[in-house]
């Protein structure tokens, strides 16, 4: 499955702000 490795606060612009991204792994 994934993993999560990290958060990336308000990096998506959205309807209301800002939005956080997950940044996720996949093992391989």
């Amino acid at each position: 499955g994934f993993c999560e490795v990290g958060l990336r606060l308000g990096y998506y612009p959205s309807a209301n702000g800002r939005e956080d991204a997950l940044v996720m792994a996949k093992e391989l």
